[in-house]
């Protein structure tokens, strides 16, 4: 269970740095 809680985490951290990446390339 702590896994998929660390897994989860990883992805959210994952998905902020993609939305920042994003935004630097659009803006």
């Amino acid at each position: 269970m702590q896994v998929a809680a660390e897994s989860k985490t990883l992805a959210s951290i994952t998905f902020q740095n993609y939305f920042r990446m994003y935004e630097k390339l659009s803006g």
